[in-house]
């Protein structure tokens, strides 16, 4: 309201339905107050407003989002409006103490608007909306709906590191929620199968390079050979049954790769005979 006889109003612009409500619903706060023998001002919402609102907006977001890492979604709701409401209160507190001249009071509104920033901002979109005629008289400068000056760019650099600072908090609470478990080497390693080794072979013969549809023990069980990844490969019938119980070194022949372990977490699932394909290039890449 500037003076005893005029009340302004800020009206949003809109698409739709909503300019249409509006301006009835002026249209009858006109009449009304003409009854009363009041005038009614309407002025549109500024670009400078909507952005402070805006922002304003984010930071409750955040604050939500904040608690809710931590908190129920009833009790999240409960005590972000609480909080919005304290630093509201401390603006208020803060405007009777720079009117009665107590310096306590003052810096409760100074230190609040830095914890949560949502009444500096709301400050900002109140100065926003001010007329020039209640900035360059004053009226209502004893009243915490009154700002002589918007806020400045150090603090609007401060709101939006605050918010940085929130949602970094709150993806690192949320990535601390995650079960993590160390995987013992072990269990890293899938089973010894025929399964398994004809994947980590890829399906080929170790002596031949052909298709392989069973396996051999380099040096053969009954000659002292352990049942282990580094010594069992891939082999085609034709070649198990030729080698038999001999030792390369008797035969003259000699392995197209050396034979290793599988390593990794993501090699437990390859030896499994349902994977889906899609899956299949990205397990071949992690292990």
């Amino acid at each position: 309201m500037s003076g005893s006889n005029t009340i302004r109003i800020a009206v949003m612009p809109g698409d739709g339905i909503g300019p249409e409500v509006i301006s009835v619903a002026v249209s009858v706060l006109e009449r009304l107050a003409r009854r009363h023998g009041l005038e009614l001002v309407s002025e549109t919402l500024t670009a400078g407003a909507f952005a402070y609102l805006l922002a304003e907006g984010l930071v409750l977001l955040t604050v939500g989002l904040l608690l809710s890492t931590r908190l129920s979604a009833l009790a999240t709701g409960v005590v972000a409006v609480a909080l919005f409401g304290a630093a509201w209160l401390a603006g208020v507190v803060g405007a009777l103490g720079a009117n009665f001249h107590i310096s306590a009071l003052r810096e409760v509104d100074s230190v609040a608007r830095y914890v949560l920033p949502t009444d500096g901002l709301w400050h900002g979109t109140i100065y926003a909306l001010e007329p020039p005629t209640i900035l360059v008289n004053a009226i209502g400068h004893d009243t915490p709906f009154y700002a002589a000056a918007p806020p400045s760019w150090a603090y609007l650099v401060w709101c939006a590191v605050w918010v940085a600072a929130a949602l970094a908090v709150a993806v690192r609470a949320v990535a601390g929620l995650c079960p993590r478990a160390r995987i013992p080497r072990w269990a890293r390693t899938p089973p010894l199968t025929r399964r398994s080794v004809l994947r980590r072979d890829e399906g080929r013969c170790a002596y031949c390079r052909e298709a392989a549809d069973t396996i051999d023990h380099v040096v053969p069980r009954s000659r002292g050979g352990r049942h282990e990844w580094t010594n069992v490969v891939a082999s085609c019938k034709r070649d198990n049954l030729a080698k038999g119980d001999q030792l390369l070194s008797e035969i003259g022949w000699s392995l197209s790769f050396t034979p290793w372990a599988p390593d990794g977490h993501l090699w437990r699932p390859r030896h499994l005979a349902d994977i889906d394909p899609l899956w299949e290039p990205y397990l071949a890449a992690a292990s």
